[in-house]
C-alpha cells in the first residue's frame, strides 16, 4: 500500500492524487477483484467530499469510503476506512 505517480501503477491499497490533489484515486477489493473509486477531498462548496489529513505518503479520509455498485438502494459492494495509509474493511 503506497502513493503511486501514475494511474497504472495502482495496486490493491494504493492510491494517487489527482488534479492538483483535489482528488485521490484509492484501488480497493479482495481477491476476486479491484476498482479504483475517485474521491473528491477538502472541498469547502459545492458536492460532498472526504476530508483529508493532508498526508501523501500516509493519507486519512473521513467519513468511511461506501462504493454503491449497484445503488444506493442495495448494500455498498465495499465498505471501509483509508487510515494513516491502509485501506481496512468496515
Amino acid at each position: 500500500m503506497a502513493l503511486k505517480k501514475d494511474w497504472d501503477e495502482l495496486e490493491k491499497g494504493d492510491w494517487y492524487f489527482i488534479n492538483d490533489d483535489t482528488y485521490i484515486a484509492v484501488q480497493y477489493g479482495d481477491d476476486r477483484f479491484l476498482e479504483t473509486c475517485v474521491l473528491p477531498i477538502n472541498k469547502t462548496t459545492g458536492r460532498a467530499s472526504w476530508n483529508w489529513n493532508n498526508s501523501k505518503e500516509s493519507p486519512t479520509l473521513r467519513p468511511s469510503i461506501a462504493v454503491y455498485g449497484n445503488g444506493r438502494n442495495n448494500p455498498p459492494t465495499w465498505h471501509g476506512y483509508l487510515t494513516d495509509g491502509k485501506l481496512t474493511i468496515a
